[in-house]
């Protein structure tokens, strides 16, 4: 039968056989912490009770293969309390200011988790319980409101409009504008002038009014005025 031989820092190197098949039935043991604990586990028990080698080696075995469980436990439970309650507050802030700020660049999953200290899969699910929508989605969507804005605000073509969102070229912004939107990009805007054409419209005729109401009630103030001072 092949063996490893042990290290531990206060020794040096030992002389003790250990079995491989003990070795890595555990993951613990495969690194030099484990096998360190291991060690000092063993001399522990044999010292202590004066049990023979092998004995010492398995309750050493036992041992390590029990503090392992109770960590992989609280490891699982620490990520399910994570994600449990969704971002939070401060996390889910950050992220929403983080995309906002680089919304005109490639943003990744991994990125973002890394963020708020996750897993790529412990933030996708943490996310779509904070936002009620997948983050590949609300990427989607934030861009294209950002495209939305600056169709409105600036003199950009539609191409230069797409990089500056962060979709890949015009016809990526397009197909998913149109999608989510119901129209492409240059009816949207079109249909938009016209509808704020209109509100300024209705603006001036409303205060057209209150000006024509203002002075009805200044003159109908002076009449009575001037008849109550019997002019």
């Amino acid at each position: 039968m092949r063996s490893e031989r042990l290290t531990t820092a206060a020794n040096g190197t030992t002389d003790l056989a250990v079995p491989p098949s003990m070795v890595f039935h555990s993951e613990f043991l495969r690194h030099s912490a484990g096998l360190e604990l291991f060690t000092r586990l063993r001399e522990f028990i044999s010292t202590t009770w004066g049990i023979d080698t092998r004995t010492s080696m398995l309750c050493a075995n036992e041992a390590v293969l029990s503090i392992e469980a109770q960590l992989q436990r609280r490891t699982s439970v620490i990520c399910h309390r994570k994600c449990q309650g969704g971002l939070g507050m401060c996390r889910k802030q950050k992220v929403e200011k983080f995309i906002d700020a680089n919304l005109d660049q490639r943003i990744l999953i991994s990125g973002l988790a890394s963020l708020v200290g996750l897993s790529s899969s412990q933030f996708q699910r943490a996310f779509k319980q904070s936002f009620g929508e997948t983050t590949h989605m609300y990427l989607i969507k934030r861009r294209i409101e950002r495209a939305k804005t600056i169709m409105l605000s600036q003199q950009l073509n539609f191409a230069e409009i797409a990089l500056a969102c962060g979709f890949s070229d015009q016809s990526h912004m397009t197909r998913l504008f149109t999608r989510l939107v119901g129209e492409p990009p240059n009816n949207w805007l079109r249909n938009s002038a016209y509808a704020q054409q209109g509100r300024d419209s209705t603006l001036q005729d409303w205060q057209m009014a209150q000006g024509d109401n203002a002075g009805a009630a200044h003159h109908i103030f002076d009449v009575s005025r001037q008849d109550a001072l019997g002019c």
